[in-house]
């Protein structure tokens, strides 16, 4: 059989007996007859019973310490179970009958113990954890009821604070139940008691602190009477510490009635500095009490420039500065001719530069003015251009369409002019060698002197106003120390001055050349002076310094040598109108063969061949290279026109030179 087993239910304790699968349980009535403790007290002893177990009674006595009897029974059954250490266990149910004489239950208190041994803690104390709280005012605490200590009944375990002085605070401080209970609330009491606002009032709670409540009366002006007028506490402020003056001119001082009349306020007395002139600084320089106001300050003023200005008022800027005017600013604008300043720089219609010259028309029509606005946002110059007049050569647009000396876009009236107040000058020269060249001279035998001119062996003649061919005669064979020159030149004015300056008159003379190689010289770029040191085929211009320009023959000039002619004008201002002068005229170099007209030579005294209207088939045509009567002409700003002799160049031979309006 197994020992027993210890169970509690409802705080009684049972002994449950464990048997072998094979014991069968003896008869209740048995165990129980067996086990019935006759009522003697628990034994809450310490000597060991027959089972081993405390049987918690005191010592009974028994031989060996072991108690003789059964353990107790708790209930009022017939069974009750024994509780003890004895060798018999009692396999029973719980007796709840009444406590044996011997047992150790007690009534119930409150101790957290079963007293009366009804399964049940301190039951008779229902109120038992419930929350509580102790104290009062500030320090009421909060708590749970728990065992007295006496375990007579329940306390609140609740920790209260401690009280303190009471204030007027709406709390009970002094933890006595009453709020803001100082002795003297209510009291009569005195406001601003010794001056002139004394009134009754009453002592009342006013933040932490008990006062004087009520309605004082308002203080006013504090005067020189005896009396603390302004209810400071002070009658009469009497050597009160003051600031005399203002702004920048105040110092320290005192307040006496001394100097002030009865009645009057007392009188701050002090050393105040000068005054200065007001600035916008944030200081009073003047000394009137107020800040920055100059003597122009808040007066009306502008904002901005031009349109954009408004109305504003004369300030003084944050931080200090020279006045300004504060005010809105306009948006500025496009600027237009109309007098207004609408972009606001300051100055109106800038840009329309009025007042200075202009110009109205061109050429002879050509008026000047001033600039002035037209009424419409634009300018106008107020000048009247002239009427247009016929176009003449005369270096001006007098039909006033912009072009000068011409009647139509490259049509220069010129032609006639030049014809008529220009000269070309032809001369020869026989007989001299000089390694330098002839050189620029000023004249040439007695021209220009003279229109025509033979002296020995110089030679020299110049075209006419009546455009026929004039000529001069070559004395004796023609080779390599002749010279021929060219000279142009016209009346002064503007038109004589710029044709004679932008045109050239070019000669070209080439030795066993053709007619090509001369043809494709640039006669704006020949040189002034031209030698036998010059390449061949060579040119000299006129230049437009009324000089004569030589160009040196080679050998023996014949039938293979080459002469040429040319006339151009170049103007980069105005290139359309040199380009249509050159078109006006016709410029000829003619050659006579003597030797073939006179048959087997040359007539003693040759004949002149000279004022002619033709030269061969010239100027009919602009080349005549068949016969004894040869010619070139050019027409309109080219290169050269060449003509060739027939034969030897001697005494028997005539050049010719004419200038002709064109056809």
């Amino acid at each position: 059989m197994a020992g027993p087993v210890f169970k509690t239910m409802g705080g009684v304790w049972w002994v449950l007996l464990a048997w072998g699968c094979t014991t069968e349980f003896p008869p209740m009535a048995a165990v129980d007859a067996a086990l019935t403790d006759a009522g003697a007290p628990q034994d809450r002893g310490a000597d060991a019973l027959t089972g081993g177990q405390d049987d918690l009674g005191p010592a009974d006595g028994g031989p060996g310490g072991d108690d003789a009897r059964p353990p107790p029974d708790l209930g009022g059954g017939a069974i009750p179970p024994d509780l003890g250490g004895g060798s018999v266990e009692d396999a029973g149910l719980l007796d709840q009958g009444t406590p044996d004489a011997g047992s150790q239950c007690a009534p119930e208190t409150c101790n957290q113990r079963d007293d009366d041994c009804d399964g049940r803690t301190d039951e008779n104390y229902p109120t038992l954890g419930e929350p509580c709280a102790l104290g009062l005012g500030v320090c009421r605490a909060q708590g749970q009821l728990r065992c007295a200590d006496a375990g007579d009944g329940v306390a609140c375990n609740a920790m209260t604070g401690d009280p303190s002085a009471e204030l007027c605070d709406g709390l009970d401080n002094d933890c006595n139940g009453v709020v803001d209970d100082l002795g003297n609330l209510g009291s009569p009491c005195l406001l601003a008691a010794g001056t002139a606002c004394e009134a009754a009032g009453a002592i009342a709670c006013q933040g932490p602190d008990a006062v004087c409540v009520g309605m004082a009366g308002l203080p006013s002006l504090e005067l020189c009477d005896g009396l603390d007028n302004d209810c400071d506490g002070l009658a009469d402020e009497a050597g009160q510490a003051c600031t005399a003056g203002l702004g920048v001119c105040a110092v320290p001082g005192r307040l006496t009635c001394a100097v002030a009349e009865p009645g009057d306020p007392p009188a701050c007395v002090g050393e105040t500095l000068p005054p200065g002139e007001e600035i916008c600084d944030g200081l009073d320089n003047n000394c009137d009490g107020v800040v920055d106001n100059p003597e122009a300050f808040g007066g009306p003023c502008v904002t901005g420039l031009g349109l954009c200005g408004q109305e504003g008022r004369i300030t003084c800027p944050p931080g200090g500065g020279d006045l300004f005017c504060a005010g809105e600013v306009g948006e500025p604008a496009a600027e237009t001719c109309d007098g207004v300043d609408e972009d606001c720089d300051g100055v109106a219609d800038e840009d329309f530069s009025l007042g200075q010259a202009c110009q109205v028309g061109v050429g002879a029509c050509r008026a000047q003015g001033a600039w002035i606005c037209d009424g419409a946002g634009g300018r106008a110059c107020d000048a009247t251009p002239t009427q247009p007049g016929e176009e003449t050569c005369n270096g001006v647009d007098d039909d006033c369409d912009g072009l000068v000396d011409e009647a139509a876009p490259g049509v220069s009236v010129c032609g006639d002019w030049i014809a008529g107040h220009c000269r070309i000058w032809l001369g020869w020269v026989d007989n001299i060698d000089s390694p330098n060249g002839l050189g620029v001279i000023p004249g040439w035998g007695d021209c220009p002197g003279r229109d025509r001119a033979i002296s020995g062996n110089v030679a020299c003649t110049s075209s006419r106003a009546n455009q026929r061919f004039q000529s001069v005669t070559v004395s004796g064979r023609m080779d390599h120390n002749d010279w021929l020159g060219v000279r142009f030149e016209c009346d002064g004015g503007a038109a004589g001055d710029w044709i004679e300056t932008r045109c050239q008159v070019a000669l070209a003379y080439s030795d066993v050349g053709n007619l090509g190689q001369v043809a494709n010289l640039d006669p704006l770029a020949c040189v002034t002076d031209s030698g036998n040191d010059d390449p061949d085929p060579r040119c000299v211009r006129s230049n437009g310094d009324r000089q004569f320009h030589p160009i040196q023959t080679r050998g023996g000039v014949n039938a293979d040598d080459v002469f040429g002619i040319a006339f151009a004008c170049a103007d980069g201002a105005d290139p359309a109108r040199a380009a249509a002068t050159a078109q006006s005229v016709e410029v000829f170099l003619a050659l006579r063969d003597e030797d073939n007209i006179f048959g087997d030579g040359c007539p003693i005294s040759p004949r002149l061949y000279d004022n002619e209207g033709s030269w061969g088939d010239c100027p009919g045509s602009l080349s005549d290279t068949g016969g004894d009567d040869r010619c070139a002409g050019v027409r309109g700003g080219g290169g050269f026109n060449v003509v060739r002799p027939q034969g030897d160049v001697d005494s028997c031979e005539q050049f010719g030179i004419a200038l002709r309006r064109a056809r």
